[in-house]
């Protein structure tokens, strides 16, 4: 059994005919969020820079997930189920290099780990590329 596939039985993502109206919104937040992190890059504070990066990449990805007509309840299993059944192959290596950041800010938020400018640098990359991947595929309501 595929990893997405337990996921939906336990429940950690959900099908949600409704939420693909959401997903635009989501990336608006993504974009602000990535903003917050390339200033935050700039002056320095390396791990503010990787969270708000990491929500960045996150937002992201739930706009990929909701316009499938998914919801998630966990990091890990949004990620999983993305990989697993986008079709788009440029999408599914970026959503696989932001899965490494997720366990990268996992570290960050949950253990004493220090990270470097390049580890910032490198999450801010992702982000945006991701944030630009899915911006070319995601549109306004009405649009």
């Amino acid at each position: 059994m595929k990893v997405s596939e337990e996921c939906v039985l336990k429940g950690l993502i959900f099908a949600d005919p409704e939420i693909s109206r959401s997903a635009f919104s989501e990336l608006t937040v993504a974009e602000r969020m990535l903003n917050e992190a390339k200033d935050t890059l700039k002056k320095g504070n390396y791990i503010a820079s990787i969270l708000s990066g990491y929500v960045a990449i996150f937002r992201s990805a739930r706009a990929v997930l909701f316009t499938l007509g998914f919801r998630e309840k966990s990091h890990f299993c949004l990620f999983e189920f993305l990989i697993e059944n986008v079709q788009d192959k440029s999408l599914v290596e970026l959503l696989k290099t932001a899965n490494m950041v997720r366990i990268t800010r996992h570290k960050l938020q949950y253990s004493d780990a220090v990270f470097s400018r390049k580890t910032a640098e490198f999450v801010v990359k992702v982000a945006s590329d991701l944030y630009s991947k899915v911006a070319q595929q995601v549109r306004a309501p009405d649009s």
